[in-house]
């Protein structure tokens, strides 16, 4: 039983850290690069932003200025949203 409720305690505390991990965070920079192929746009700051499949690439130019909320999953930036500065 207690090898149960210490094995249960420390994948508690794994799954609330692996949350904190996944908090969005924010950038803003001018767009280097679109990508149609990838589905993607690359920053000023040399970062590649992979954006969500519903979202309209042709809104977006070469030398914009964006504000980017994403997030990291396998060492990949996944945007949430994305707009015009």
């Amino acid at each position: 039983m207690r090898k149960s409720l210490i094995l249960a305690a420390s994948l508690g505390t794994m799954l609330i850290s692996s949350t904190a991990f996944a908090a969005a965070m924010n950038t803003t920079g001018v767009i280097k690069g679109i990508e149609w192929k990838h589905h993607a746009i690359s920053l000023s700051n040399g970062h590649t932003y992979i954006l969500p499949a519903h979202f309209t690439m042709k809104s977006l130019k070469k030398g914009e200025k964006v504000s980017i909320a994403y997030v990291v999953r396998h060492k990949h930036f996944y945007t949430t949203s994305v707009r015009e500065v």
